[in-house]
């Protein structure tokens, strides 16, 4: 490849040269406070690139100092957890509340006869509205609380009073031996309990029949 001549080297130097001095002169002539018209060539966009950061020179990437305040914000995560448990506590409270409502549809019952939150499975099963079908089925659930608000239900059926008098929890039998509504002979068996509590509150419950 042929080598450029010096002199053609020379003259774009010089060339270069004179456009700085005929910028300069532009400038003095320019009154006061008035701006100098920019002239772009590529020893601008090279000094231009330079100036940026964080990229390839010329592109123009924005400072970090520039960065809008929201982007810099971290999300507080625990104000979101705060808040979610806030909802699903408003939620189980409207649940508990149509749950011991006697004008809840049986339908709505039946879904929350069945709810995750033994909470409102008690609470179906201590509504006086409740189906005895679905009192005999609560009376079989796993959670002691949900047994004991079938037993205190004043339509339970003798059957499953008799049922729950033999409850393997304390609390579930001491329930059955205050209902009022307790037949004599389920009162007299749990005036036998083992237990001395269960024993006196079917005692003291007997006497209320008595009077």
């Amino acid at each position: 490849m042929p080598q450029k001549r010096e002199p053609d080297v020379i003259e774009k130097v010089a060339g270069t040269s004179k456009s700085l001095d005929t910028e300069a002169r532009e400038t003095s002539d320019k009154a006061p406070g008035e701006t100098p018209t920019k002239q772009t060539d590529s020893t601008e966009i090279r000094s231009t690139g330079s100036q940026t950061t964080g990229g390839a020179p010329g592109r123009g990437t924005t400072k970090p100092s520039e960065k809008t305040p929201l982007a810099s914000q971290p999300i507080d995560k625990s104000k979101q957890a705060s808040s979610r448990k806030i909802s699903d506590a408003n939620i189980g409270h409207v649940r508990r509340v149509v749950a011991g409502n006697p004008n809840t549809p049986l339908t709505v019952l039946s879904r929350l006869a069945e709810d995750d939150n033994y909470y409102i499975r008690r609470t179906v099963a201590g509504n006086p509205k409740t189906p005895v079908e679905m009192l005999e089925k609560l009376s079989m659930d796993y959670c002691p609380e949900v047994r004991l608000g079938v037993a205190e239900n004043p339509h339970t059926p003798r059957e499953t009073l008799a049922f729950l008098a033999d409850d393997n929890a304390i609390d579930v039998r001491y329930g059955v031996a205050e209902n009022p509504h307790m037949p004599e002979d389920i009162l007299l068996k749990l005036a036998r309990d083992e237990n001395p509590y269960v024993r006196y509150r079917a005692l003291k419950t007997l006497q209320m029949l008595v009077y």
